[in-house]
């Protein structure tokens, strides 16, 4: 069972830096509000974008706090990537409810600096393991469709396309459809 602040692993990127991927910990609001700060501001292509920025750190803290109580509960988890006791990465499991409750939804997130390292390979195989130990049975998540970058690692790590939500995103000021991918982990 994971514990708040626990580390999981540490590995070199394939530029040689040094990371630690642990659970969040009650005093990492401020470091999470300033790793996803700049990402929502680079208006990247995560499903949130600038006009979603963390105005305060009680927002912040609420979040952690969430986040924990899914850890308490097996309910999910929120792994931290760290480069100098910096945040530069992170991904995040929700358990599935009700009749749903054998699928996890899942969020990955690298700062621009630490792309193209390997840091998202290492945090989804750490998500997989550590889904299993949840019983979950499969792994999804829905990303724009214009992300190639992230449907390419996706789909290296073993991910399918599986739908299709036409139009489901504004970004940019325009409509982009979103991609569903699954990946059974049982």
């Amino acid at each position: 069972m994971l514990k708040p602040g626990q580390i999981i692993t540490n590995f070199k990127t394939k530029k040689g830096k040094e990371i630690t991927i642990r659970v969040v910990d009650k005093n990492d609001a401020k470091k999470l509000m300033d790793f996803i700060n700049p990402i929502f501001a680079e208006d990247t292509f995560l499903l949130r974008g600038p006009k979603d920025l963390v105005k305060n750190i009680k927002e912040q803290q609420k979040y952690v706090k969430d986040q924990l109580k899914k850890v308490r509960k097996k309910e999910g988890f929120l792994l931290l990537a760290l480069y100098k006791n910096n945040i530069v990465g992170t991904t995040d499991l929700r358990k599935g409810q009700y009749r749903h409750k054998h699928m996890g939804d899942l969020g990955i997130t690298v700062s621009k600096k630490f792309r193209e390292e390997g840091i998202g390979q290492e945090l989804l195989k750490i998500l997989e393991q550590e889904s299993k130990k949840l019983k979950l049975k499969a792994l999804y998540l829905t990303c724009l469709a214009c992300n190639l970058r992230a449907i390419h690692v996706y789909e290296k790590w073993g991910m399918k396309r599986v739908g299709i939500l036409p139009r489901a995103y504004e970004y940019k000021g325009e409509f982009v459809d979103g991609i569903t991918m699954w990946k059974e982990i049982s």
